[in-house]
């Protein structure tokens, strides 16, 4: 039973020689790798940085020196427009001194009309509201309407 005793006890001595050994090898690891963590943070962030400045740059190079499409620097030029649908528009495009009303959906654009007078434009490049509401206001179907609703109840 003795050498049992000095076999553990020669054991313990040997295991906690090498946890110290460990614990000091492993508290030198995390200190040795703290700076490189560290290094290495800085280095992912500007680069996220730089990559992100150069997005940004691009961004205003492009829309700076090229044209914009749909912008009003060819002879073309989009007058306005109406969705009838989830995917379906009409487009008043002009060309020149032609208007066009023109039809659009996925995969397919018509001409619907050509348009003999040009829509007239106030200066900002919209149909005037008041000309427009006083056009509306003026069709048949609303005079009907007004005169119709005008009628007392019991009347033919």
């Amino acid at each position: 039973m003795p050498q049992i005793t000095k076999i553990l006890t020669a054991a313990t001595a040997v295991l906690a020689t090498l946890s110290g050994t460990v614990a000091v090898a492993a508290e030198k690891s995390a200190a040795a790798l703290q700076p490189a963590a560290t290094e290495n943070l800085l280095q992912v962030t500007l680069g996220l940085l730089a990559v992100l400045a150069a997005i940004v740059a691009t961004a205003w190079v492009v829309r700076r020196f090229m044209h914009v499409p749909g912008a009003a620097h060819g002879a073309l030029k989009i007058v306005g427009g109406l969705p009838l649908g989830a995917r379906e528009r009409i487009v008043l495009v002009q060309a020149g001194e032609t208007q066009l009303l023109v039809g659009v959906a996925p995969g397919r654009v018509q001409t619907l009309h050509v348009l003999t007078q040009p829509v007239a434009l106030n200066a900002e490049g919209a149909p005037n509201f008041a000309q427009r509401f006083t056009q509306a206001m003026q069709h048949p179907l609303l005079k009907r309407a007004r005169r119709e609703s005008a009628k007392p109840e019991g009347a033919p």
